[in-house]
């Protein structure tokens, strides 16, 4: 018998899933966190000490550690307070924001700032109270120059969570040009902001500013340039800073995978997926939502069932993020049968799922199916979203409904208040276009409400060359090179169109036009699984 692949091995190795244990509480667990709290409340720290250090790892040991904080805070207990983070860490509870916010609620009381500093620049979210609380500490000090950093570093932060990216980034310059030193905290807030705006210029220089300083150690910020880099779409880059990591964790290993899927390097995903579990990092319910993508894009249903198989066994599949992407992973392999089996026995089903299902009816074809679900997801009481409605404007235009498609695009606004997108008018541009009802999908582009797209435009010209409508092919072109120039797979759709009615001319005079421009269409690429390995080739490869 051949062989099996690593990513089979892996996969049917128990290691993770049975090694799983759960802490249930006691009531004698309860009864002892009720005692810890009365001893606090009575000021009595070492007899409440001394019930904390015989508590083994629990969650009932780290609200005694938060309650203990607490009295140490408002007793001015130094030396209690200073075990008490010492048990925290012996028992691996310095990562838990309730217990992070309450160590540097002490030490800004006690005014020990290089221990509050040192708790605050580990911590992922601070809230606003911690960031006031280090701001407070500070200038209580009077070490205002440190103060005024915190406030600038809760500027950028605060920026970039709420969506402000230019903002942001140009806080952090200010910030750079006044040296005020920001921290690794602030770093990992602005590099998203680079690869949410795409700008890798801006992010390769934030990059430099790490190297510089000595942020590169740092988990989180190394964590954050992996993400920035893969979302910049420079996955080179990404692994090298990923491989460079002295240290690192399950986040990490899941921004690597998730930046491969995104750059279309499926087949690395699943490679690194396979090192990942030899380096015996427990893989999480985003981890398999993140690769189950890779199997979709290069179709190989064999992994996917494996992944899935993962799933069940580490009981991911009963989180609905994970649920969707196996449905959504069975529909593009083809498994529209095993993907409904799936949808079918999830215990919750969010408005994701039910999307990710009636859209894989509609890509398949099954248009009556697709709204039949639809009427059950509204008969569930789960509300639609504008997606929800891109699958059922998707059903129906791939299954000639066109009466139908105009009832849901006007109850969409009407009943539900959902503003129509470009995506909208896109279906039914499509539904018209493939109805063979040209006119009417131009008039409806003129009358869009907002500005159409060259997708738009795009799926009218597609159209036009289905059904050989030259002279509105032509003025569609007009529209989309307009907006999109320098795509070249615009000009090849618009001289199929004239090859289709033997224009040999116009067909010439677009291909020195790309030539000229020095446009490339970007090359067809498939995939072919050998041994159990999977290969990508381009044509003319060998």
């Amino acid at each position: 018998m051949a062989a099996s692949s690593p990513v089979i091995k892996l996969f049917l190795s128990n290691q993770y899933c049975n090694s799983t244990s759960y802490n249930k509480s006691s009531q004698a667990a309860k009864n002892t966190c009720a005692q810890v709290r009365g001893l606090c409340s009575r000021g009595l720290l070492k007899e409440a000490m001394a019930i904390l250090n015989d508590m083994c790892m629990s969650v009932s040991a780290a609200e005694m550690d938060a309650c203990v904080l607490q009295t140490c805070t408002h007793s001015t207990a130094i030396a209690e307070g200073k075990k008490t983070h010492i048990h925290i860490r012996s028992n691996g509870f310095d990562k838990k924001p309730i217990l992070q916010t309450k160590l540097v609620s002490m030490y800004t009381t006690f005014g020990n700032m290089l221990e509050a500093r040192d708790v605050f620049d580990k911590m992922a979210k601070p809230n606003v109270f911690v960031w006031n609380a280090m701001i407070r500490g500070y200038a209580s000090k009077q070490l205002y120059d440190e103060a005024l950093t915190i406030f600038h570093q809760m500027q950028v932060v605060g920026y970039a969570q709420l969506g402000y990216y230019t903002e942001s980034l140009q806080l952090f310059c200010q910030m750079e040009l006044e040296d005020l030193n920001p921290g690794s905290m602030t770093i990992a807030s602005v590099l998203p902001a680079c690869a949410n705006l795409g700008d890798l210029v801006r992010g390769k220089e934030i990059h430099a500013y790490v190297t510089r300083n000595g942020f590169e150690l740092d988990i989180s910020v190394g964590t954050t340039l992996v993400d920035m880099y893969a979302k910049c779409n420079s996955a080179e880059n990404s692994r090298k800073i990923f491989d460079s990591m002295s240290q690192r964790d399950v986040a990490s290993w899941n921004v690597m995978i998730a930046g491969y899927v995104q750059t279309g390097h499926c087949g690395e995903a699943l490679k690194l997926f396979c090192k990942m579990q030899r380096t015996h990092i427990k893989p999480t319910s985003f981890t398999i939502a993140s690769l189950l993508p890779a199997c979709s894009y290069l179709t190989t249903l064999r992994h996917g069932k494996q992944i899935h198989d993962f799933a069940i066994r580490c009981r991911f599949d009963c989180n609905s993020f994970v649920g969707s992407a196996i449905i959504d992973m069975y529909v593009k392999c083809g498994s529209l049968e095993i993907a409904r089996k799936v949808f079918d026995k999830l215990s919750q089903r969010d408005v994701i799922c039910w999307t990710t299902m009636i859209m894989g009816y509609a890509l398949h074809g099954f248009g009556q199916d697709a709204l039949i679900l639809f009427h059950q997801m509204q008969e569930a009481g789960v509300k639609p979203n504008y997606v929800t409605f891109i699958a059922v404007l998707t059903a129906c235009s791939h299954s000639g409904m066109t009466d139908e498609a105009w009832k849901y695009f006007n109850c969409m606004k009407q009943d539900y208040l959902i503003v129509p997108r470009v995506e909208h008018y896109a279906c039914m541009v499509d539904l018209l276009g493939r109805a063979g009802r040209l006119a009417e999908a131009y008039e409806f582009i003129k009358s869009m409400p907002i500005e159409p797209d060259a997708g738009v435009w795009g799926t009218l010209l597609g159209a036009c060359r289905v059904h050989c409508n030259t002279d509105l092919g032509k003025e569609v072109a007009e529209y989309i090179f307009e907006l999109e120039p320098r795509n070249a797979g615009y000009y090849v759709l618009l001289s199929n169109i004239y090859a289709a009615i033997g224009n040999w001319d116009n067909v010439s005079k677009l291909k020195l036009m790309v030539k000229d421009r020095e446009m490339k269409k970007n090359r067809a690429l498939s995939w072919i699984e050998v041994k159990n390995s999977v290969h990508a080739f381009l044509a003319e490869d060998r």
